[in-house]
C-alpha cells in the first residue's frame, strides 16, 4: 500500500473540512440556503478553493450522500457472517435502526431532507446512463437488502414474489420506524423504551412475512382491483 505524499495527506485534510463545513450546512440550514460562498465561509476558504475540490454544491451533496450510505452498508453488512438467510434479513433490520440512532444527522441528508431529493435523482439517473451505478453506495445497500430476500425465498422462509417489491416493503417498514424516533413521533412511549420497542416491532413484522407463504398475492391484487373497478362505476 502505498503512503500517501505530504501534498495529498494536505490535500484530504482541505477535501475534508469542505466536506465537513458542507454537511453541517445542508442539515443546519437546508441544501438549497447553503451555498458555495457560505461553505468558503466556514472553511476560510475562497468559492474558488472549494471549486478546485468539488465541481458545484451538487457534487459536495453527492459525496455526503454517498458516504453516509456507505456507513450504512458497513452496519448492514455485519449480516452476511450469518449463513442463515432470514437471520441476515433480521439483523438487517436491526442494524438499519441503529444506524439511523447512531447517525441521525447523516439519516436527515440522505432520507429526510426534500430538497435533496430531486437532485439525488437526477444524479442517480446520470450515473445510470453512464454505467457507474455500481459505485454508487445506496444502489450497493439496496442490494445487498434484495440479495437477502431473494435468498430467503430460494430457501422457502419467505413466500416468493417480486424481489424488489418485498425488498422495498421491507425497507419502508424500517425507515418509517425510524422516522417516527428521529422526528419525535414516540413521545407515548418511555425514551429508554424506544430503541427495544423498535427493534422489536420491526422484527415482528419481519417475521409476519416469514409467515405469509400460504397466501395467495396474484388473487389478493386481482380481488382489490376488481374492487376498485366496480367502485368507480358505480
Amino acid at each position: 500500500m502505498e503512503v500517501p505524499t505530504r501534498r495529498e495527506r494536505e490535500r484530504q485534510a482541505r477535501q475534508e473540512l469542505i466536506l465537513d463545513a458542507a454537511f453541517r450546512l445542508f442539515v443546519n440550514e437546508g441544501f438549497e440556503k447553503a451555498t458555495v460562498r457560505r461553505i468558503a465561509e466556514e472553511t476560510g476558504y475562497t468559492p474558488g478553493a472549494i471549486y478546485a475540490y468539488f465541481a458545484d454544491k451538487d457534487a459536495l451533496l453527492y459525496e455526503l450522500h454517498n458516504r453516509a450510505f456507505g456507513k450504512l452498508f458497513e452496519y448492514m453488512a455485519t449480516s452476511l457472517d450469518n449463513p442463515d438467510p432470514f437471520a441476515r434479513l433480521m439483523i438487517i433490520g436491526r442494524q438499519y435502526l441503529q444506524f439511523a440512532a447512531t447517525y441521525p444527522q447523516h439519516y436527515e441528508l440522505m432520507f429526510m431532507l426534500r430538497s435533496t431529493s430531486k437532485k439525488l435523482e437526477q444524479m442517480h439517473i446520470e450515473l445510470c446512463e453512464t454505467g457507474a451505478l455500481p459505485t454508487n453506495k445506496g444502489h450497493q445497500t439496496f442490494e445487498l437488502l434484495k440479495q437477502t430476500v431473494q435468498a430467503c425465498m430460494e430457501n422457502g422462509s419467505m413466500p416468493t414474489h417480486d424481489i424488489d417489491a418485498a425488498a422495498l416493503c421491507i425497507w419502508g417498514m424500517a425507515h418509517g420506524m425510524a422516522t417516527l424516533q428521529l422526528t419525535g413521533r414516540l413521545y407515548m412511549l418511555p425514551a429508554e423504551k424506544q430503541p427495544n420497542v423498535l427493534q422489536e416491532g420491526l422484527d415482528y413484522m419481519i417475521k409476519m412475512v416469514q409467515h405469509t407463504g400460504s397466501y395467495n398475492y396474484a388473487a389478493a391484487a386481482a380481488a382489490a382491483m376488481s374492487a376498485e373497478n366496480l367502485n368507480s362505476t358505480n
